[in-house]
C-alpha cells in the first residue's frame, strides 16, 4: 500500500483550514463531536482537535508524526469501531478514493453520523487531466485494471488508487441521502474564504472561471480538479420509533 501522509506540515494545515471553513458552514464547529477518516501524519488531526469540540481519528495503519491532543483508533476494516449516531461530522478528506470498497466506507460514515450530523467528503476529479497521485495525465480516464498496469509500469509500485467522477461520488453519496452541497464553485470564486490555495498547474483553471456566477460554475463541476462535498444525513434517520 502506497503511504500519502508525509505531506509537509504547512500543506496539511492549509487543507484542513479548507476543511474547517467548509464545516464551519453547517455548525459551530467548537461544538462539534468529529470523527477524522484517515490520520495520516497527524497534522491535520491535532489542527481539528484544537478547532472542533473533540475529535478520533481513525486509519488502517499508524504513520503519525502528530500523537496528541485527539484520540486515535486504528483499524483493519472499513467498520468504524463506533455506535450507530455518535458524531456531528465525519470528515473523509482525500480518503475515499484510496478503499476500493467505497459503498461501505460511505455507509459506514452514515452509520455513525447523529441524524442531521453532516459529511464532508473531499476527492480529486478522475477525469481531471493530470492524476494527483501519480503526475501521469489521462490516467484516471482508464478502467481500473488498465490504470494499475500504466502505473505500475511508468513508477514501479502497485497502484492502489480508484478514483470517482462526480456523478458516481453524488450516487453513492444519494444513497444516503437527498441534501448534497457542491462547494467547488464556491470555492473556485472565493478561494480567499475557504483558505484554498490551488496548484501552480491548477491555477490556470482558477483564473478562467472565477469570475463566473456560482450557476454557470455548476454546471462545470464535472471538470473541476477536486470534488468538495458536505452530506447532511436526513434528520430522522437512525432513530428507533
Amino acid at each position: 500500500m502506497t503511504s500519502y501522509a508525509f505531506m509537509n506540515q504547512e500543506h496539511r494545515i492549509r487543507k484542513a483550514r479548507t476543511v474547517l471553513a467548509i464545516i464551519g458552514q453547517h455548525i459551530v464547529p467548537a461544538e462539534a463531536k468529529v470523527l477524522e477518516a484517515g490520520t495520516g501524519s497527524g497534522f491535520m488531526s491535532a489542527f481539528f482537535a484544537d478547532n472542533f469540540g473533540s475529535l478520533d481519528s481513525v486509519d488502517v495503519v499508524d504513520e503519525r508524526q502528530v500523537r496528541e491532543g485527539y484520540r486515535f483508533h486504528q483499524v483493519d476494516t472499513a467498520h468504524m469501531p463506533f455506535e450507530d449516531n455518535s458524531f456531528d461530522v465525519v470528515i473523509s478528506n482525500q480518503v475515499i478514493e484510496h478503499i476500493e470498497d467505497q459503498r461501505l466506507h460511505l455507509a459506514e460514515a452514515f452509520r455513525v453520523l447523529r441524524p442531521g450530523g453532516f459529511l464532508y467528503v473531499a476527492t480529486p476529479n478522475r477525469y481531471w487531466p493530470r492524476e494527483v497521485h501519480s503526475s501521469i495525465f489521462f490516467l484516471g480516464y482508464l478502467p481500473q485494471h488498465m490504470a494499475a498496469k500504466v502505473f505500475e509500469k511508468k513508477r514501479g509500485k502497485a497502484w492502489d488508487v480508484y478514483p470517482l467522477s462526480y456523478g458516481q461520488l453524488t450516487k453513492l453519496l444519494r444513497a444516503h441521502t437527498d441534501t448534497v452541497t457542491n462547494y467547488a464553485p464556491r470555492i473556485i470564486q472565493a478561494p480567499e474564504q475557504f483558505h484554498y490555495v490551488a496548484n501552480q498547474k491548477d491555477r490556470s483553471l482558477q483564473r478562467a472561471v472565477n469570475r463566473l456566477p456560482e450557476s454557470v460554475l455548476s454546471l462545470l463541476t464535472h471538470i473541476m480538479p477536486s470534488f468538495f462535498l458536505v452530506a447532511q444525513k436526513p434528520p430522522g434517520a437512525g432513530l428507533s420509533d
